[in-house]
């Protein structure tokens, strides 16, 4: 044996370095393990992906020949003609509209002096709460815009910029083919366009694109209008509504008194997406072309010379709209009222103040069968002649007097309060108010069969044992049908309570509908 061979360390284990069995370990008691087949292979080196761009936006476009669209629109661009210029950190103008580095509107800053003098053309307007809600958001909306600025690349950017203008050619184009008067604007008051339905509605004349120290959105809007739509701009700013519609005013130019037209503004509010406003659309729907009637020539000339159709609104506090049928007459008789916030289901003949009338006049019968029961049953004659040392012939006699008084009006109240509920019901116009009175009527036209049919026989024994006058039968079975003719009695007080509350709630219901 080598001595280096002697110098290697003893195996405690069975050798697993060769694949058939060694002498050695057999010799020595151990099993001989086969080795396992490693391959040495070369060390690979993962690849390095580079990280996934954040898109803006997903594309548009899937077909080849709008490839170019991007050149097309900028051959349109009205900005199109001031030539590029070095980068520099002043702001430029180009057609009276502010630039910032070829920066989308969305994330233009809202420059101090200029919001300074906003607010204080709001103030000198009167809107001096305007004024003092939009100052915070100006402050929020450029802390908001200072930090999106700082992570858009420069590509994102000119992708918004480019989405910004397709939306402005896009609304610009609409508008134009609209037969009612549209304004585009943008923030603090910019004009960007009007169509010539606006110009010969309002004879508003001035170009377009407006100056951003003109404010001219100031110019057009009646001041309770202007109000209104500056006292919902914090919220537009910083929420995410993308529309919202008001009745308002625009002034009229071109005649020698202050004139206004007034209708229905409805705005729509277009963001990028970051969720920051941008463009506002702000269509204008007259009172007077809502009330004019439709007219047309060809195929429908001969129906519309015979019947015309009216579609009157009444753009008030419920938003409530005449929806009219096809009629040769005026829409008075043939409309009836739609409410936008609630469906009603009331048949065009029924009258409220008829309803509530009836009403009225139910609850008095019923609190009066309601409240007399109620007395006589736990304060009347019949639970004092429980307390009262008498015979039991005398407390039918005590009876009898009760029930020869109540049977006449009572069951006369009840008929007829029953009777004016059910009538209530068939001219109430809400179907809350209509299921109350249905509820109320019913128990109280079941007083007179209840009486019939569950009442009648105890009664007419009573009456045998009183004809008869026998003492011994008044106390083996009068005293019996009394306390019988008392439980039935209950039923009928608790058919009074309903009747009675019912009815009551269906009277506050009617004060509550009237009011709103």
């Amino acid at each position: 044996m080598s001595a280096e061979a002697s110098l290697r360390k003893p195996k405690t284990a069975a050798c697993a370095a060769c694949h058939r069995p060694c002498n050695r370990c057999l010799k020595g008691g151990f099993e001989c393990i086969p080795a396992p087949d490693r391959r040495r292979k070369r060390n690979k080196v993962g690849h390095s992906y580079p990280e996934a761009q954040f898109q803006l936006f997903e594309p548009e476009y899937s077909s080849t020949h709008l490839d170019q669209i991007d050149t097309i629109l900028a051959m349109l661009d009205p900005r199109n003609d001031v030539t590029a210029s070095p980068p520099s950190d002043e702001k430029e103008t180009s057609r009276n509209v502010v630039e910032s580095s070829c920066m989308p509107a969305s994330l233009e800053f809202f420059d101090e002096v200029i919001a300074d003098d906003t607010i204080q053309k709001l103030s000198r307007l009167g809107l001096t709460d305007a004024g003092a809600a939009m100052a915070p958001t100006f402050k929020a909306y450029t802390e908001k815009v200072a930090q999106l600025r700082s992570w858009v690349t420069p590509e994102q950017r000119e992708d918004m910029r480019l989405q910004a203008e397709r939306e402005r050619i896009t609304f610009v184009q609409a508008s134009n083919a609209l037969e009612f008067p549209c304004v585009i604007f943008e923030r603090l008051g910019i004009i960007w366009h009007v169509n010539d339905a606006f110009r010969r509605e309002t004879g508003w004349n001035a170009e377009t694109p407006t100056k951003i120290e003109d404010n001219a959105i100031f110019q057009l809007l009646e001041s309770e209008t202007l109000h209104l739509l500056y006292y919902h701009f914090p919220r537009v700013f910083m929420s995410g509504i993308r529309r919202f519609a008001m009745r308002g005013s625009f002034k009229k130019y071109g005649t020698e008194e202050e004139d206004y037209v007034e209708g229905l503004l409805s705005l729509t509010i277009r963001r990028d997406v970051f969720g920051l406003a941008y463009l506002f659309f702000l269509q204008f729907v007259p009172d007077h072309t809502i009330e004019e009637p439709l007219s047309d020539t060809g195929a429908l000339t001969s129906l519309l010379t015979a019947t015309r159709i009216y579609i009157t609104p009444r753009l008030g506090a419920n938003s409530d709209i005449l929806i009219c049928r096809l009629t040769s007459e005026a829409p008075s008789h043939n409309c009836r009222h739609q409410n936008t916030d609630r469906q009603r289901n009331t048949p065009p003949n029924r009258n409220m103040s008829t309803s509530v009338y009836l009403n009225l006049a139910g609850v008095v019968p019923a609190a009066y069968f309601f409240f007399s029961n109620l007395g006589t049953s736990f304060f009347g004659a019949l639970p004092v002649g429980d307390t009262l040392k008498v015979s039991a012939l005398t407390r039918l006699q005590i009876w009898e007097g009760f029930f020869d008084l109540a049977k006449l009006h009572m069951p006369t109240s009840s008929h007829i309060a029953g009777l004016l509920l059910g009538a209530s019901a068939y001219y109430a116009e809400h179907a809350e108010r209509r299921y109350a009175l249905i509820a109320a009527s019913i128990p109280l036209s079941l007083m007179v069969p209840w009486t019939a049919a569950v009442m009648l026989p105890g009664i007419n024994k009573m009456k045998l044992i009183l004809s008869a006058k026998d003492e011994q039968k008044a106390e083996s079975e009068g005293l019996e049908l009394i306390r019988q003719w008392r439980t039935q009695h209950s039923v009928r007080t608790f058919f009074g309570f309903m009747g009675f509350g019912l009815s009551f709630y269906a009277l506050g219901l009617s004060a509550l509908h009237h009011r709103a």
